[in-house]
């Protein structure tokens, strides 16, 4: 059995192409019964309101579609990332992207690097901290940049305090005793 209110509703909705408050005042119905009986009804063209960012989530949209991280879409579209991720989560990123493929690449330096430095010195693998990048800073020179760098190797020795201080005091004493360089400067 058709409720006849459902279709007298659906007919002003598709053929008035009325809004639910208009629908509710012709039929005297609350707005939740006008909701329900047009379920599934799209609503007319002329009562969709623009909203203020519709065309920043469409680029963030074409931008996902091209395989970019919330990141870089955060950053092109000019919006915060939470943002970004909430316009775009339902598109997962392709795992052979350029970011992934980037992050590979950079994985695959560092355990080349760890490597190298473990051979050269004579040391196990195992001996050798966690490795890390540098953020890029693009104030600096960066002198070595060629395909045989492998990066910098920091030694930590636990209780070097006082030796350090001994050897920065002889370098000190013999740069006074030259008198021609200034110690300060040779770490610049």
């Amino acid at each position: 059995m058709t409720d006849p209110l459902a279709a007298e509703a659906r007919r002003q909705r598709v053929e008035g192409q009325l809004s639910v408050r208009e629908i509710q005042a012709r039929l005297g119905i609350g707005r939740d019964r006008v909701y329900a009986l047009l379920r599934g009804v799209p609503p007319p063209e002329w009562t969709r309101r623009p909203r203020a960012k519709d065309e920043l989530r469409a680029e963030a949209l074409r931008l996902r579609g091209e395989g970019r991280s919330v990141d870089h879409i955060a950053r092109q579209v000019g919006v915060a990332k939470s943002t970004a991720y909430q316009w775009v989560k339902q598109l997962p990123l392709d795992p052979d992207d350029e970011a992934a493929a980037s992050r590979r690449a950079r994985s695959r330096l560092m355990t080349d690097a760890l490597r190298w430095w473990a051979a050269r010195l004579g040391l196990p693998v195992d001996r050798f901290g966690r490795t890390t990048v540098k953020r890029h800073n693009p104030a600096t020179v960066r002198r070595n940049t060629g395909a045989d760098y492998r990066g910098c190797l920091v030694i930590n020795v636990p209780r070097s305090r006082e030796p350090y201080w001994r050897i920065e005091g002889m370098i000190a004493e013999l740069f006074r005793i030259a008198g021609d360089v200034d110690p300060e400067s040779m770490g610049r």
